[in-house]
């Protein structure tokens, strides 16, 4: 499947990020059949949603699955294991069943920034 088919049969996608001593910050996206909620929450806790519809939701999509993160590895790791390191993962369900997670710990893909940048897209607080 390729970035622009992906962004189209994506049922729920998430990303989350933190720090091992602090908190840990996620933003969920669920699509339906005919709209489609962002969520954005801190410890698994909603802090905030915001409706989308199904339009501005592929729009979004679109522009996360441009960053390549259907490419990435499945897994990153730093060379040293820092007690305060970040970790991160993106977990993507798509309409057939399938699920891909990519995540992780003081390293990140080459394209990192576009990716962030759009991730944090939506009307929610951002991720960083």
């Amino acid at each position: 499947m390729d970035q622009k088919e992906a962004s189209k049969k994506t049922t729920y996608f998430a990303f989350s990020m933190g720090k091992f001593s602090g908190d840990f910050n996620k933003l969920e996206v669920t699509i339906g059949a005919t709209d489609c909620k962002g969520k954005y929450l801190v410890r698994e806790k909603i802090v905030d949603t915001v409706p989308l519809t199904k339009e501005a939701c592929e729009k979004y999509l679109s522009k996360v699955f441009a960053s390549g993160v259907l490419d990435w590895n499945e897994e990153y790791r730093g060379s040293a294991q820092d007690p305060n390191g970040r970790s991160w993962g993106v977990e993507i369900r798509f309409e057939d069943g399938e699920e891909l997670y990519k995540g992780g710990l003081d390293s990140y893909p080459d394209n990192w920034r576009k990716f962030i940048k759009a991730v944090n897209a939506l009307k929610l607080p951002d991720i960083k």
